[in-house]
């Protein structure tokens, strides 16, 4: 009998030590980590630049409110505004607002849109995932996860995801736009270049904003730092969490100076939000990821890692139909009905953890830090679990 509530469908499962792509369960037994706690742990497990940045948060102030200025807040930000404005051609100034997850960045982007541009309406794509919380579940377009807890939040629109038909929806009632590049959830679904171009285009003929959600995409996952870098555009709002605190919680949204402009002192707040410890953490995932060889290095894996799964998806064309994804946010999807499940009980009963994602895709995450030799013992055990399935 547990004293917890059973929201969660838990693996009886527990681990006690992790260093680097490997966890060791309370029997002594070590897993290759290829879920990364849903792209959270970037830096894989005790990672020294996480472990001496919590020593040093130890001995500060753990917490001391936004009533007071927090050096390491600031600084965590102005590395992420300058991260977003040199996607920007036209130099774009961004301001930050820090929460403590994904579904809080969601939330304030909501707010934000509605505040600065006074209109209600917010679209958002199926198969897309952005949050739990009320504001970021009304915007998730996931009706079996709406049962039970309507009315939802009023003027969250949905449309098909990659659908020419939907960029239409976009009309000068809409506020916003919130569209992840690559839908982690529903099944690691690539957006079409011309479809995101056509989407932006839309936005700003009608005096729309777009959202960005990079909050399973940022941080490096995709091989660069935000997964929109790869499709050219760049968008009003941006909002990230998992990876950037490398296993902390943290969440952000940072939003182009004009938009900004319309929180003052009042209208956003969290209590818990970009303390001391958690942007001395923040900063020091920052600092590995922009380190000057790190993404080149987490893209170069990431291409190898996708060409050796698609030689063995062409070895097994009856049990595998898609290879996709972008980076290390990489969906195998399975023709057999369930496959993909088995495939992803089969792995962990061979010591390789990931996870599944839409009806039949699974998903792997790897840590940004994984190596090639790490990448072959995954496909190997990979291989060997397609081998003796039926």
């Amino acid at each position: 009998m547990t004293a917890l509530m059973s929201n969660y469908a838990r693996i009886p499962l527990t681990f006690v030590e992790g260093e680097g792509c490997f966890l060791t369960s309370e029997s002594g037994e070590r897993y290759l980590d290829f879920l990364s706690g849903v792209a959270v742990n970037s830096l894989g497990h005790a990672h020294p630049a996480l472990t001496n940045a919590l020593l040093v948060a130890a001995k500060m102030p753990i917490h001391v409110s936004n009533y007071y200025e927090i050096p390491g807040q600031e600084q965590a930000a102005a590395t992420l505004c300058k991260l977003a404005k040199t996607t920007s051609v036209q130099n774009d100034e961004y301001r930050a607002v820090f929460g403590n997850s994904g579904a809080e960045a969601n939330e304030a982007a909501l707010k934000i849109v509605r505040k600065y541009t006074g209109r209600s309406k917010v679209i958002s794509f199926f198969g897309g995932f952005h949050g739990r919380t009320y504001g970021a579940l009304s915007m998730t377009a996931k009706p079996e996860i709406h049962n039970g807890f309507a009315p939802l939040v009023p003027d969250c629109e949905y449309a098909a995801f990659n659908d020419d038909e939907a960029i239409a929806r976009i009309d000068n009632e809409t506020a916003a736009v919130i569209v992840e590049f690559v839908q982690g959830e529903g099944g690691v679904n690539v957006a079409r270049q011309k479809w995101i171009d056509a989407l932006f285009t839309q936005a700003k003929s009608v005096g729309a904003l777009v959202i960005a959600d990079e909050v399973q995409t940022g941080c490096g996952r995709t091989g660069t730092f935000f997964s929109f870098e790869h499709f050219g555009v760049v968008p009003d709002i941006i909002t990230l969490a998992k990876g950037l605190g490398g296993g902390v919680p943290v969440g952000v949204m940072l939003a182009k100076t004009c938009v900004a402009e319309v929180f003052t002192p009042g209208t956003h707040g969290s209590t818990f939000a970009g303390s001391p410890l958690i942007c001395t953490v923040v900063n020091a995932v920052l600092g590995v990821i922009a380190e000057e060889t790190f993404l080149h290095q987490v893209a170069r894996h990431a291409e190898y890692f996708f060409e050796e799964l698609q030689k063995i998806a062409a070895q097994y064309p009856e049990k595998i139909c898609d290879i996709r994804g972008i980076g290390f946010l990489i969906g195998v999807e399975f023709v057999p009905e369930n496959a993909a499940k088995n495939v992803w009980v089969e792995l962990r009963r061979h010591k390789v953890l990931c996870g599944t994602a839409g009806s039949n895709v699974l998903r792997i995450l790897p840590p940004l830090i994984a190596s090639k030799s790490e990448i072959d013992l995954f496909l190997d055990i990979f291989q060997k679990v397609l081998l003796a399935s039926k």
